[in-house]
């Protein structure tokens, strides 16, 4: 008989709850179900067609929001409220706008911090509050911009505000646009923030009425922060800090609105950005560079921000005189985009790039040891001294400002040379001293058909010979031929490399004739020297022939009585040497 079996199944009911994760997001809880995928009524694409979302990772605590417009109206109706997520990181990807009326559109309970990427403007991440403050932070918490770009309005409300007065605004390689239209003299751009940190950053608050912050502090890692003039309809004014209440003070009385604007200033004045002990050291005896760092452009290092903020300290430097001042490199000097004169002779320099100099018009670097020159292609360069360096190529500005190039003492030739000529804009009148035949480290050449190549476009090319500079009609390599006559220089011609040597022939006076040895007969690719042969002539020599052997004359005929070992004597009519 078989036994039936029977199966008894237990299906029991768990009901999990998702993790909230203390965010909100268009009146959406962040939560575990969620998270990679945050969807609701108010979040909406920033423009329609465009790839956007909202994502939270609980790993990293990053809320992404990419291309995202959300749009509120009502008590308690938030675009972002982080209610209990410590540590929260926002990252606005693209294109991003939270706006909120009579409730502010970002509350922040816990520390904060926002990033942006993929922005071009600092417009283009908006916050707005309308009849109620933009940003709310509370319980002492820090709101941090980090490397963000980012603009907040308020109408008829304040723009930051922290609730217990304890709160702090960082700024970290930022930029931040705060607008208050405040009708109301209760509402400010910035108030009851306890501190604020700025680094690397810039700041702009702009208000209808003043003052425009109440009870800020500035915090001790206040860093490199400098005053820009407030602009108005008038012109620019003074503005700066009270030192009772820590506001902003605002001298004009225009009834125009009311602007005050902290500049960008990523440049210390470092090992960093300045490698050179004695590069940097001349900056900061400078005037500029004396506080430790040096402003840049426009904050948000593009095109489309606005003129008001554009305040670059940079442009205050127009000349540095670096020469003679044992400098190995100038690494640093491409910040200067405003440089016009450049001194930096005598150093130990072996490269040299100025190529985002573009408004220099004198350049003065000979007697380093460059073996690389580069030059701002469109800089209304007039003038240039790159001599005695070690330079092999060399390729000019196009500008038809330039007149005058000396480059002697290097080692430009063959095609480099045709190169550097072809380089040459077109001139009236230049002039360029390209061969030195008396110093005997030049390596420049060039050849008749470079010369013409320059006179083409309006160049002379001319080399030093017998003391002056004058046109060549052509430069190969020169080297010395010196004859020499116990010792002594009887001659020294320049000859050409490979060029054939006339022998120079014999020479005598009243007692001696001279011969040469090892004379060449084409021109090595270094300098000689040809040591003479003397003979005494028949007078001398029948005069001694006589004498008995073995005593010796000097070369003027007289006896010597002791020889020395090593000089040279007269024997029986013949130079000889002990």
């Amino acid at each position: 008989m078989k036994k039936a079996l029977f199966l008894v199944f237990v299906f029991v009911n768990i009901n999990v709850s998702a993790e909230d994760y203390g965010i909100k997001v268009g009146g959406v809880s962040v939560t575990s179900s969620n998270c990679t995928n945050i969807t609701g009524d108010n979040i909406k694409c920033y423009k329609e067609g465009e790839n956007y979302y909202a994502k939270y990772d609980p790993s990293t605590n990053i809320l992404t929001l990419k291309n995202i417009k959300i749009e509120r109206t009502g008590k308690d109706n938030r675009a972002i409220y982080n209610t209990d997520c410590k540590d929260l990181t926002i990252v606005f990807d693209g294109k991003n706008y939270l706006y909120a009326r009579n409730s502010a559109p970002v509350r922040l309970e816990k520390s904060t911090t926002i990033k942006c990427r993929n922005t071009t403007a600092v417009t283009d991440c908006q916050i707005m509050g309308v009849d109620e403050d933009a940003i709310y932070i509370t319980n002492g918490a820090t709101l941090k911009l980090d490397n963000a770009a980012l603009y907040v309005r308020a109408n008829n409300s304040s723009s930051i505000v922290g609730k217990t007065g304890k709160e702090t605004l960082k700024l970290t390689n930022s930029s931040l646009w705060i607008y208050c239209d405040n009708t109301d003299t209760e509402e400010y751009c910035l108030y009851d923030i306890r501190n604020l940190y700025v680094e690397a950053s810039s700041l702009k608050i702009e208000a209808k009425k003043i003052p425009l912050t109440k009870n800020l502090e500035l915090a001790s890692m206040y860093v490199g922060m400098k005053y820009l003039p407030a602009k108005t309809s008038s012109g620019y004014k003074d503005v700066g800090f009270s030192s009772v209440f820590h506001e902003f003070l605002y001298t004009d009385n225009s009834s125009g609105p009311k602007t005050v604007m902290m500049c960008y200033e990523p440049i210390r004045v470092n090992e960093t950005n300045f490698p050179d002990k004695n590069f940097r050291e001349y900056i900061l005896s400078t005037a500029v560079g004396a506080d430790g760092y040096i402003v840049n452009k426009n904050a948000y290092g593009n095109s489309s921000a606005s003129t008001d903020f554009i305040y670059d300290e940079t442009t205050k430097i127009t000349k540095l005189n670096m020469g003679g001042k044992n400098a190995s490199s100038l690494s640093g000097i491409e910040n200067f985009t405003s440089l016009k004169e450049l001194y930096c002779s005598r150093n130990r320099l072996t490269t040299l790039d100025l190529s985002k100099n573009e408004k220099l018009t004198y350049v003065a670097c000979d007697s380093n040891a460059l073996t690389s020159l580069t030059l701002p292609a469109n800089a209304p360069l007039k003038e240039l001294h790159c001599q005695n360096n070690k330079l092999t190529s060399l390729t000019m500005p196009k500008t038809t400002n330039l007149k005058s190039v000396d480059c002697y003492g290097n080692n430009i030739q063959g095609n480099n040379l045709t190169a550097f000529v072809t380089s040459l804009p077109q001139s009236a009148e230049g002039v360029v001293n390209l061969v030195n035949h008396s110093n005997r480290y030049e390596k420049n050449t060039c050849t008749a058909a470079q010369v013409a190549q320059a006179a083409q476009k309006g160049w002379t090319l001319q080399h030093y010979n017998n003391g002056s500079w004058t046109p060549t009609n052509g430069c190969p390599h020169m080297y010395k031929l010196t004859y020499l006559i116990d010792g002594t220089v009887y001659k020294t011609l320049d000859v050409e490399e490979g060029k054939r040597i006339t022998p120079l022939g014999t020479a005598e006076d009243d007692d001696y004739f001279y011969a040469w040895e090892d004379e060449p007969t084409t021109m090595p690719n270094h300098d000689v020297e040809v040591h003479a042969v003397i003979t005494a002539i028949q007078g001398l020599e029948s005069r001694v022939k006589g004498e008995e052997k073995g005593i010796y004359y000097d070369l003027q005929g007289r006896k010597v009585k002791n020889p020395q070992k090593g000089n040279i004597y007269l024997r029986n009519g013949k130079k000889i040497v002990m």
